[in-house]
């Protein structure tokens, strides 16, 4: 199923350095949402879903 994953940077220095090493990406991404599902992922990499609205 396709998705796209929201992250946390947790200083400055890494966002800009994830906005630089995007600067080249071209990929258009398309796409029909009829759902939004919002999970919590944990330190070991489990996932608990928090919310999920339907459109």
């Amino acid at each position: 199923m396709p998705h796209l994953t929201l992250g946390k940077l947790t200083a400055d220095e890494e966002f800009h350095k994830a906005l630089n090493d995007t600067l080249h990406f071209t990929t258009d991404f398309t796409a029909v949402v009829n759902k939004i599902a919002i999970e919590r992922i944990a330190e070991d990499g489990t996932s608990t879903l928090e919310y999920e609205y339907k459109i």
